[in-house]
């Protein structure tokens, strides 16, 4: 790590220290990660093995396509695939759009050119709406709990881009208030089926 300067690059782009710590606290725990499968002394295959761990690839993922499954990702690890069911979570302004993005001073990324670009945040919710073949669900919180306690979300811009004749709103915590039926709530999670 001396040798390349990574710790020192790592303080150079940072915006702060603690955010420079966090990331050396990154790359340290991965060199400990990759020192205790060394000791285990496993070769070459055990460390095909521990990478597919370290990407959450199991051998499942690699040989069944068919299987029924669910597919976490990121905006950016969908880029190019395609679901028959696909669900966006946390639309909601801090999410998406990113709050580096909507307040660039917050991050520890010293690219103020790219920070503010909210046109990069809105092709990304392009990228996940775009993933689903059949059905796409595209949720928000009403409220999260912050430092113990609940704070108010607004929905994010990107759902109100979207032509109210192509959405469906639903407020599941309102519905949950008027004490809605077990065998209605159930109704609801069936009609995620990929069958229609």
């Amino acid at each position: 790590m001396e040798d390349i300067g990574l710790y020192n690059d790592l303080r150079d782009a940072s915006g702060s220290m603690s955010a420079a710590q966090r990331r050396i606290d990154n790359v340290e725990g991965l060199l400990g990660s990759l020192k205790r499968f060394a000791e285990r002394g496993k070769g070459r295959d055990g460390l095909a093995e521990y990478l597919r761990h370290l990407s959450l690839e199991t051998d499942r993922e690699k040989t069944d396509d068919n299987a029924d499954k669910v597919v976490l990702t990121t905006l950016h690890g969908a880029k190019g695939l395609e679901f028959p069911v696909c669900f966006m979570i946390g639309l909601e302004e801090e999410l998406l759009p990113h709050i580096r993005t909507l307040q660039p001073q917050v991050t520890d990324v010293l690219d103020a050119d790219h920070a503010t670009d909210i046109s990069e945040e809105r092709r990304l919710c392009y990228v996940g709406i775009t993933r689903a073949q059949r059905k796409l669900y595209l949720t928000r919180a009403c409220t999260r709990v912050a430092r113990g306690r609940e704070v108010p979300r607004t929905p994010s811009r990107f759902l109100l881009e979207i032509p109210d004749e192509l959405l469906e709103v639903r407020d599941l915590g309102q519905e949950a208030r008027e004490k809605v039926p077990a065998a209605e709530v159930k109704n609801f999670f069936a009609s995620f089926s990929v069958d229609d």
